[in-house]
């Protein structure tokens, strides 16, 4: 006795197939790249600033997390970056942006 229906299978399918390409686009395709050595000191600098602000149980639970998206490096002291919030690591939900400023 099969009570799911082929058009139930295939919506399940493609849910699947849709959450395998948004679990490879947030995992693979969203983190910064950088090859720049100085670009990656700023970006663990970023991490490290972002860590303290992003400290409350949500994020501590690993429920919400952020990826760093983009960086621009002036210079080591002036820099720009943009990070996105996720949920549950894999659906994203909001972009922040920050300034060496707002330290």
């Amino acid at each position: 006795m099969n009570t799911m229906k082929r058009k139930d299978r295939i919506l399940i399918g493609m849910t699947l197939i849709v959450l395998i390409i948004l679990g490879y686009k947030s995992f693979v395709l969203d983190p910064v790249d950088t090859e720049d050595p100085k670009d990656e000191a700023v970006v663990v600098r970023m991490q490290g600033i972002l860590d303290e602000r992003h400290s409350n149980i949500l994020y501590k639970t690993g429920i919400l997390k952020f990826r760093i998206t983009d960086v621009k490096v002036e210079d080591e002291n002036d820099f720009t970056g943009r990070y996105r919030k996720y949920l549950i690591g894999i659906l994203p939900f909001g972009d922040s942006y920050f300034s060496s400023d707002e330290q």
